[in-house]
Parts: structure tokens; C-alpha cells; sequence
């Protein structure tokens, strides 16, 4: 991986006139990261607030704010009408534009809006529904997935699926490896080299059902026509096997890398998530993210735990794929 070629997209990304929703916009921290963003970069921050008390007096002049009290709802209805009708009635679209979420989703989806920061006062799977009803996944992903970009100093990491998918099967991995990896290029990384995680390295667990699942994973994720030339995975491999080329030297001699894994896929949920958090709190790493792979527009899921720097870093990404045809 060539860390200023991530390093140079993200710092573009500040350069770029794009505008960015966020449906929670009375929390402290998402007007903090807005001012900042307003003030440094090109980027507009649009803030969707219920009422009109809940507006801070002291907005950046740049930051556009939706009351849902005060605007017209109707034309949002009729568009989040003409998104969901075959599953919802118009009176269930009036009920579901009312709330701040929905709301900013339909922004996005009507195109007045280039991508969704949400989260940090919600579950994953609040914006995971509205991810899906109202954007909606692109023709030619079956399911999203989700990944992190892990950050110190001049490293940077891809961990995924960490906020999706609980548990998974062959195809699942496959399509999670592919989204990650596409997700990857993206954003600047060169040679995508991915490890398909388990408790096992080459055959050192026997034929765990979970370990014959990861082999059988990275080998079809090889052998797919979707794989590029750029793309490399090892698995089943111990996150150490990937990590260190003198693990590697001696779990995994057949193997030529000589720098570490950069995107890592977990096997299930529980690994995935309790993974980048280890990374972030004792491994010192920021974690941007996760941003949600495979939807026509650009969203990504804050953690209610994010911080200032999370939800900053995180817009630098979302910003960084909204020219992208797909993530």
C-alpha cells in the first residue's frame, strides 16, 4: 500500500464542494465537527434539527440547517412516497419523513444531498433499515456490507465487515473481500493484499466447520472472475500470520508478501466488531467509519462512541468516494 496515495485523497477530499447530511444535528458534537468543516474545508454540512429551539444561535453561515417544524414537507413526501410506494401507503410516508433520519435519507436519495453521516445517536440498524429502504443497494450488489478505515500515524488499515453482517457464509466472505477491496482502491490503496481471518493458519485448526468456511471463501475469492490483478488474499490465516512476514515465514512459507495484510476480513460479527474496537482503544489507531459498501450513495454508520476526530474523519472519507460510481 502506498500510504500517501491515501494520504493525498483524503486531503483532497477537503477541497471538494460537496454537501454532506447529517440527521442529528442538535448533538454537540456533530455541530462541532460541522463548524470545523464549515470553516476549513469546501464541503457544505447540512443539519436536520425538529424544532426551532433546538438550532444553536451561533452556526457557522455556512451550514444549512432543515427545522422539520417549519419547512414544507410535502414535496419530501411525495419523493420518499415514490421511493417506497410498492411497500408503503403515502400516509406512512407523511409519518416516517417526520423523523430526522428518514428525513435526511430522502434528501440523499432525491440528489440534494452528496452523503449521510448518522449514527452517533442511533443504532447500526436504524441506519441500516433506512440505508436500504430509501437508497437502496446499486444493480450490481446483492447485499451491503460495511468496512473501517483504520488510521495511525502513516498506517492505514481496512477492517471489514465490522458493523453488518453477523454471521456469514462462503459467498457472504467472497462479497464482503470484493467490497472491501474495491472500497480499498478507492481510496489509494495500491496493492490490495487481504487476509481472510480465522483461529486457523493454513490448516492448523483441521476442518473446523468455521475454518473450512474462511478457506473455502478466500479460495473462490481468488478464483473470481470479479478479482482483479491488483488483488491478493491469503486465508484461513491467524491475524499474526497476516500481520507479520516472520509469522508468515513460519505459518505461511509459500507466501511472498513481505508487508503486512492491509485489508483484513473477519469471519463473523463478534470478531469484526470486537477487533476494531481493540484497535482503536489499546492499539491507539483512529477508526473512521464504518462506511456502508454496496449502496447507490454514499453513507456511513457512526459509532454512538465517536469521537470529534471519528466523525470528522469519518466525513473526510465519505466524501473522498462521493464522485465514485459505486462503493
Amino acid at each position: 500500500m502506498n500510504n500517501k496515495n491515501v494520504n493525498h485523497i483524503l486531503s483532497l477530499a477537503k477541497t471538494i464542494k460537496k454537501n454532506i447530511i447529517f440527521p442529528e444535528g442538535k448533538n454537540i458534537l456533530i455541530q462541532q465537527a460541522a463548524h470545523q468543516i464549515a470553516t476549513e474545508w469546501k464541503a457544505t454540512c447540512q443539519l436536520v434539527f425538529n424544532k426551532t429551539n433546538e438550532v444553536p444561535t451561533n452556526l457557522h453561515p455556512r451550514i444549512k440547517v432543515f427545522i422539520l417544524e417549519k419547512i414544507d414537507l410535502t414535496p419530501w413526501i411525495e419523493k420518499l412516497y415514490s421511493i417506497r410506494q410498492s411497500k408503503w401507503t403515502k400516509s406512512e410516508a407523511a409519518t416516517f419523513i417526520k423523523d430526522p433520519y428518514y428525513f435526511a435519507f430522502t434528501v440523499l436519495a432525491s440528489g440534494d444531498s452528496d452523503g449521510l453521516i448518522g449514527g452517533i445517536d442511533c443504532s447500526t440498524a436504524k441506519i441500516a433499515r433506512a440505508s436500504f429502504q430509501v437508497v437502496g443497494v446499486t444493480s450490481s450488489h446483492k447485499i451491503a456490507t460495511s468496512a473501517f478505515l483504520l488510521n495511525k500515524k502513516d498506517q492505514f488499515y481496512i477492517f471489514s465487515d465490522c458493523a453488518f453482517i453477523p454471521e456469514r457464509d462462503v459467498n457472504q466472505l467472497v462479497i464482503i473481500g470484493q467490497n472491501a477491496a474495491s472500497f480499498a482502491e478507492m481510496i489509494g490503496f495500491t496493492d490490495v493484499r487481504l487476509a481472510f481471518l480465522s483461529f486457523s493458519t493454513n490448516k492448523s485448526g483441521g476442518d473446523f466447520p468455521s475454518v473450512v468456511k474462511v478457506r473455502t471463501a478466500t479460495e473462490n475469492f481468488n478464483n473470481s472472475k470479479n478479482k482483479r490483478n491488483n488483488w491478493d488474499a491469503i486465508g484461513e490465516v491467524q491475524f499474526d500470520t497476516a500481520f507479520s512476514h516472520l509469522v508468515r515465514q513460519k505459518k505461511l512459507p509459500t507466501n511472498s508478501w513481505k508487508t503486512p495484510a492491509n485489508v483484513y476480513i473477519f469471519p463473523d460479527l463478534d470478531s469484526g466488531n470486537i477487533g476494531y474496537k481493540i484497535a482503536q482503544r489499546l492499539g491507539g489507531f483512529s477508526a473512521y467509519g464504518p462506511i456502508i459498501l454496496g449502496l447507490k450513495k454514499p453513507v456511513c454508520d457512526l459509532s454512538r462512541g465517536a469521537t470529534l476526530e471519528d466523525i470528522i474523519g469519518s466525513t473526510l472519507l465519505t466524501i473522498s468516494v462521493t464522485n465514485k460510481t459505486q462503493i
